[in-house]
């Protein structure tokens, strides 16, 4: 597989997250956490958007949303 190194690094960053925080915390806390862990171990990645507004105006630059 093409990706299989990155995504098994992915899994176990994940996995390691939430063995050590364990269960009953807010999404919110196991993505910073992750965010740390990718951090460290120099994962890319792209923090979510949270804004419509910010996604619109993502999508309508590069031409992929239309308006009715």
């Amino acid at each position: 597989m093409k990706h299989e190194a990155l995504t098994h690094q992915i899994i176990g960053l994940a996995m390691k997250v939430h063995s050590t925080l364990g269960m009953g915390f807010q999404e919110v806390i196991y993505q910073r956490c992750l965010k740390i862990e990718f951090d460290k171990d120099e994962v890319p990645y792209v923090l979510r958007v949270r804004r419509w507004e910010h996604v619109a105006w993502i999508f309508l630059s590069i031409g992929k949303l239309w308006w009715r």
